[in-house]
């Protein structure tokens, strides 16, 4: 654990370094992106200090450490699932400068610490909600107010309807939601969850690259809900319920998007 904390500390300060240079110091804090990474630094830094101690972890420690995973899942699951499919080159978003360690490396590695923490509370999952949702307010208010613009096209309101930009926050909210349940699982139940949507995520990217987006994500993604369905009636609901949350988010998502 304290080597696997190391690697995140390293490359987040790399990330960071390529985030300043590519947006400057205040201006890279309008993105979730790296506001959810430097939220994993932090709490990366706190957790290796007591680990290094070899002192006891504070549960409100672990806590902030699990929140931080769900935050930069979301960045990943955001950046694979709406971004890559939205403007495509996915090299861009997850093999170059900054994207490489805080769209891919960094929330991988966040998720492989979870299993050496404690199990969470079903409350936990409402409280990792709380750093998206400051976000999502200040980022339609700035957006409102025409103070910025963006930076995700989800967030320009006006660009789309406004009852689009209801549907986005709720959807990405329930996307949360289900990464937060999703997380909160025994190492066993997070690997199998991490097997069973890396796999569809694959098929998703393969879908993308042969060239029809829209249509052939929204398939994955009905077709992804549709095995999920399949597993509920082998007794299997409790062990995808995190996995089918993030799923028929994607899958409103795309469909809402096909919509506009």
């Amino acid at each position: 654990m304290i080597y696997l904390e190391m690697a995140i500390v390293a490359g987040e300060i790399a990330g960071l370094v390529f985030s300043v240079e590519k947006h400057g110091w205040l201006g890279q804090f309008v993105y979730y992106t790296q506001c959810s990474n430097y939220f994993l630094l932090i709490a990366a830094v706190i957790h290796l200090m007591y680990l290094l101690r070899r002192r006891p972890v504070p549960a409100s420690v672990e806590l902030f450490r699990y929140i931080a995973a769900c935050l930069t899942t979301v960045t990943f699951l955001v950046t694979v699932c709406i971004l890559i499919p939205w403007y495509g080159h996915p090299e861009f978003f997850l093999l170059e400068t900054n994207g490489l360690f805080q769209h891919l490396l960094c929330p991988i590695l966040a998720v492989a610490g979870l299993p050496f923490l404690r199990r969470k509370r079903k409350r936990d999952a409402m409280l990792a909600l709380i750093p998206t949702v400051i976000y999502g307010v200040i980022l339609y208010t700035l957006n409102i107010f025409q103070a910025v613009s963006g930076p995700y096209p989800f967030l320009k309101v006006y660009e789309q309807p406004w009852y689009m930009s209801v549907v986005w926050f709720f959807v990405l909210l329930a996307m949360s939601f289900g990464i937060a349940t999703m997380l909160m699982k025994s190492p066993h139940q997070l690997l199998l969850n991490g097997l069973f949507l890396g796999a569809q995520l694959i098929d998703a990217l393969l879908a993308l690259a042969e060239g029809g987006v829209d249509r052939n994500l929204q398939a994955q993604a009905v077709k992804l809900v549709t095995k999920v369905n399949r597993l509920e009636a082998f007794g299997l609901r409790d062990l995808f319920v995190g996995g089918s949350g993030v799923c028929c988010g994607c899958e409103i998502i795309l469909l809402a998007r096909a919509r506009c």
